[in-house]
């Protein structure tokens, strides 16, 4: 099998599993969108947000440390025992802080009520640290079955849990669970609880599975590639190695920065509209909780790119060495844009249909809906500009590039949230993501050349945008019926395939 059609098949595993797994889970939108009130339901998100940026600094991005030194296979057990150690540390003593602290950190987070969400929060946290250690080492090993069951069996749990609490136990309050009846006072606990055990579950399978990954390499097996050496006992043992910690450290201590301003530019919007919107603390909530319910619509394309990140980090860093590694990460990028590209054009053309997920309070917010989208295919086509300076261990380039980014969010946020709303949020996005992308292309030339094929990519993006203008003005000028327009945008979604198949068969057949 080539490169090229591995890493689509390990993508494709990867996506498959995430694509189950969102599906499962965004049966929770319908759910949450109308039991919960829009400011009760801004509050989850505000505090996920939290979490996203929360899990960057706490696990300091030594998953991606490990990747780079595991790919050698004479450190790839002390890689693995020392992050793992490393982590499991370093996430009780920050839980133990948090709840000593707890209610001064809750007033922090203005739900001085809430102190129950706020330690929930901190639990949730501790288990998802100490697993990505664990998920990494799946990647890594190329067990993307594994690492995709496991996923899927949390978001089970956490469906179903929520499922219970939310349908079942909210309809039948004198019904004891633990020896408690239903609280509606506790609302939005529910998720958070349920997302715990979930969390717990998923660590507990994890652990579970450390006893069967591969025993020590031997040395007549260095020059081999990991997925070529047979199986051995398991003989992992929890370690820590002071030397490989200090390496793993000083390169990952950049990514850290570069984690924590790519999470802040995915969720600072919803944290700073809260203080920036005109209205009432309540109301900013409301438009938090719509624009996030109407964000989740865009879902399609991020689990693609979320998939491509699981499937390509491990592969570029295996294929690094590689002579035709310029060509081949050229290549990887003009089909990631392209199927990205049909992603977007899908989401526009039955955006229609899609809306009546969301629950009819929240879907005022779907004009920002398309800016989202490109956005989002500017990060991915980010994801692929900026693996040079991973690979050539210029981790400070990530920095530079990453602190850009946040600048244009903190200061178009504030200047345009206050003026335009949310519809100013996802513009700063827009331009957070493409000038990244720009800056991440420009400086990779100059250390890591990649023919990339831009008029190509630039093409893709323009015929979908193209494409979806062409619908919208049609249906506006003849005033077709719901069902119409959807038969008419599938016919335009098959030119789209069509055109690309006819661009691209030649290389399709020679991969």
């Amino acid at each position: 099998m080539s490169l090229l059609k591995k890493l689509a098949s390990e993508t494709a595993i990867y996506g498959l599993s995430s694509i189950i797994g969102r599906v499962i889970n965004f049966l929770l939108v319908p759910i949450h969108s109308r039991v919960f009130l829009e400011g009760e339901y801004g509050i989850s998100q505000k505090l996920y947000s939290v979490v996203g940026i929360a899990m960057v600094f706490l696990t300091f991005r030594l998953e991606t440390a490990y990747f780079r030194f595991g790919t050698d296979p004479t450190e790839r057990e002390r890689s693995f025992g020392t992050a793992l150690t490393a982590l499991l540390v370093g996430s009780a003593i920050w839980a133990a802080l948090g709840f000593v602290f707890l209610q001064p950190l809750s007033s922090w987070l203005l739900l001085p009520d809430r102190t129950d969400l706020v330690g929930m929060i901190l639990a949730i946290l501790a288990f998802d640290v100490i697993a990505e250690i664990p998920f990494a080492r799946l990647r890594l090993e190329k067990r993307p079955f594994r690492f995709a069951t496991i996923k899927i069996i949390g978001i089970l749990v956490n469906v179903a849990l929520t499922v219970v609490f939310l349908v079942w136990w909210r309809t039948n309050p004198d019904y004891l669970i633990g020896g408690r009846s239903y609280n509606a006072n506790f609302g939005i606990g529910y998720v958070f609880l349920a997302n715990l055990i979930a969390s717990g579950v998923v660590l507990l399978l994890l652990m579970f599975t450390i006893k069967s990954f591969k025993a020590p390499i031997k040395v007549q097996e260095v020059n081999q590639p990991l997925d070529a050496i047979p199986k051995a006992q398991p003989s992992f043992k929890l370690s820590f190695d002071k030397a490989i910690f200090k390496k793993m450290v000083i390169y990952s201590a950049p990514l850290v920065v570069v984690g924590l301003a790519g999470v802040a530019d995915e969720t600072l919007d919803r944290i700073l509209m809260e203080k920036l919107l005109p209205g009432t603390l309540d109301q900013n909530r409301e438009t938090i909780g719509i624009y996030s319910a109407c964000y989740k619509l865009t879902v399609i394309l991020a689990l693609f790119t979320q998939a491509f990140r699981y499937a390509a980090e491990p592969f570029f860093f295996a294929n690094s060495k590689n002579k035709d590694a310029p060509e081949l990460y050229g290549q990887v990028a003009k089909f990631f844009t392209l199927i990205s590209a049909l992603g977007m054009l899908f989401v526009l053309l039955y955006l229609d249909a899609f809306q009546h997920i969301l629950g009819k309070d929240f879907r005022g917010a779907l004009n920002a809906v398309p800016i989202i989208l490109v956005a989002t295919l500017f990060l991915g086509v980010y994801y692929n500009f900026s693996t040079w300076y991973r690979l050539t261990d210029r981790t400070i380039w990530g920095v530079y590039i990453a602190l850009l980014g946040l600048g244009i969010t903190i200061v178009f946020n504030t200047l345009w949230i206050p003026v335009f709303g949310y519809m100013g949020a996802a513009y700063a996005k827009l331009l957070c993501y493409g000038a990244m992308t720009v800056a991440a292309w420009y400086f990779g030339q100059r250390y890591f050349p990649v023919n990339y094929p831009l008029g190509r990519m630039a093409f893709y993006v323009g015929l979908s945008l193209g494409i979806w203008f062409l619908a919208e003005k049609m249906a506006e000028a003849l005033g077709y019926s719901f069902l119409l327009k959807m038969v008419v945008n599938s016919f335009l979604l098959v030119g789209f395939i069509g055109i690309a198949w006819k661009m691209e068969r030649q290389n399709v057949n020679s991969i």
